[in-house]
């Protein structure tokens, strides 16, 4: 294999780029010790170790430290050991053999996020941010049909409505729309936050 370039990332560390796509980032003193130099045409034996060494092992281990300090979907996980000068190649498959081993799992990433944040999050921001981490669609509703509480909505909506004491806030439109405006940002439809305000407006005349 043909090496096409050698870049430096920093005063320790430099990437080497090969013809056929693949890439790994090592200390200088490895780079100058295994002679490599552009242009330079790779004995296929010495490929293949620096392949093995200084990508699958050194990717995996990495993976395994970052899944170490929180869990990752797949995408997050690619992600990362992208922008940490793995090749394509090598995180495929260090990806494949993290999920055969259930150290990666979307489900189980998926589950954690909707049970922590069911209270104070609505479904459909819960959703955005499952899909923004890689997590599949069909799965996300499933998950959420299994998991998110009814009611949910409605208290996110009922907890927002506490810091409001005085009737007289709910006769003005303006601050009515203000509060469905708040809420829709939270991804509260107008149905719900129109059942809390009214739930709010109950009490209030109650202590009167």
């Amino acid at each position: 294999m043909i090496i096409n370039s050698i870049k430096p990332i920093n005063d320790k560390y430099m990437v080497v780029y090969f013809d056929d796509g693949f890439l790994f980032k090592a200390k200088n003193s490895e780079i100058n010790r295994l002679g490599l130099q552009v242009d330079m045409d790779v004995d296929d034996d010495i490929y293949e170790r620096i392949y093995n060494e200084f990508g699958v092992r050194r990717c995996r281990f990495k993976a395994v430290d970052i899944l170490s300090k929180s869990d990752k979907t797949e995408r997050e996980l690619s992600r990362k050991l992208l922008d940490s000068f793995f090749a394509q190649s090598v995180v495929e498959s260090v990806i494949k053999q993290l999920m055969e081993l259930h150290y990666i799992d979307d489900e189980r990433v998926a589950t954690n996020y909707i049970e922590m944040n069911m209270s104070k999050k609505s479904r459909k921001a819960i959703k955005l941010k499952l899909t923004e981490k890689g997590v599949d669609s069909q799965l996300i509703d499933n998950l959420l049909d299994e998991l998110y509480d009814g009611d949910s909505e409605l208290n996110i909506a009922r907890k927002y409505l506490r810091k409001y004491s005085d009737i007289t806030f709910f006769n003005d439109t303006k601050n009515r729309k203000k509060v469905y405006a708040a809420l829709y940002n939270k991804g509260i439809g107008i149905k719900t936050t129109t059942q809390a305000i009214e739930e709010k407006i109950r009490k209030l005349e109650e202590t009167f």
